[in-house]
């Protein structure tokens, strides 16, 4: 008995603990988007990812705080989370298990924090499409990707803008990302840029190239072959201004970007299969089961209208069984 009064008293006292925390920390105002329950937890001065929400939120928006870290716990209770805001902070490093178990999770901003790396178990997550690290201004982006390929994740927008130190870096090979629509390169300085950085991205549409510096480091030929690669593919960007004449720089493309770039639509076209199928599951299977049900039951009416005729049509049945019964 004294133990489980001491559980009891014990389990009260961290209650009692969370409850204080949660009203020094102030209310974050709940609200529905999009369907969606949603907090907001804008500019409240915290220091700690919030555990004072429900565990159904979906959309927390904790930008303009001062969170430094992101423990592996602090998203544990928050599964169901789909769009987190974490911009504006002063994140300087992320728990390599934090998204673990993310599943549902589309869109994450990240962007003006001092990051420079993030887990890679970002760019596996299975639902995330909108992704934002622009303005962490020492994050080694090319390390970044290595170690997290090949991206599994269905990215639809990233933005990687401003993240390069002074000194002019590698542009990151992204590999296969056939959803990746676009693409924030802005405020970088690069060594080189080639085709082969766009080979896999076959379903690109915008490329934000805003104060973008690339420093070739052989003939320049290459920003006219990037130029002309990217025009040809109806890609929304800001042609880069070459130094050399057009008419000097008629270099083919590499063949294996080419074969990259056939690969890329190859796996989009599997995609957009599979997406098909899911949908006509979706869509056939509920049918399916309706009109299974809606045969069954018409089967079973119908055995039963014939029972109660063949009852009526054979009184002498109706007789023996009274005539058992009395008997009884």
């Amino acid at each position: 008995m004294d133990v489980y009064i001491w559980i009891v008293t014990l389990c009260v006292s961290f209650a009692s603990i969370e409850t204080l925390s949660c009203k020094r920390e102030g209310k974050c105002k709940i609200s529905r988007i999009h369907s969606m329950k949603a907090a907001d937890c804008h500019g409240k001065d915290m220091t700690q990812f919030t555990q004072c929400l429900g565990k159904d939120i979906e959309v927390v928006d904790l930008s303009f705080n001062r969170i430094r870290k992101l423990a592996k716990e602090d998203l544990t209770k928050y599964s169901n989370l789909k769009i987190l805001y974490l911009n504006d902070n002063s994140i300087a490093a992320i728990d390599k298990q934090a998204f673990e178990g993310s599943d549902y999770l589309q869109t994450l901003d990240l962007s003006l924090n001092s990051l420079t790396k993030i887990p890679p178990v970002l760019f596996q997550l299975p639902s995330l499409q909108s992704l934002y690290l622009g303005q962490n201004l020492n994050m080694n982006i090319v390390d970044v990707v290595e170690k997290a390929k090949p991206i599994k994740s269905p990215l639809f927008h990233l933005d990687i803008s401003y993240v390069m130190t002074e000194e002019p870096g590698e542009l990151p090979d992204l590999g296969f990302m056939p959803t990746l629509e676009k693409y924030n390169i802005s405020g970088n300085k690069l060594i080189s840029m080639t085709t082969k950085h766009f080979a896999g991205l076959c379903s690109l549409k915008f490329l934000d190239t805003t104060n973008v510096s690339i420093e070739y480091e052989e003939d320049g030929c290459g920003c006219w072959t990037i130029n002309r690669w990217l025009i040809s593919r109806k890609v929304n960007f800001k042609p880069f201004v070459c130094h050399r004449k057009e008419a000097e720089c008629l270099q083919d493309v590499p063949i294996d970007d080419f074969k990259v770039y056939e690969k890329c639509i190859g796996e989009l076209k599997e995609e957009l299969r599979k997406s098909k199928m899911k949908t006509i599951l979706l869509i056939v299977v509920p049918i399916g089961a309706a009109v299974i049900l809606a045969i069954v039951a018409y089967f079973f009416v119908r055995r039963r209208r014939k029972l109660k005729k063949k009852q009526k049509a054979d009184p002498t049945q109706e007789i023996m069984l009274n005539n058992a019964v009395k008997k009884a």
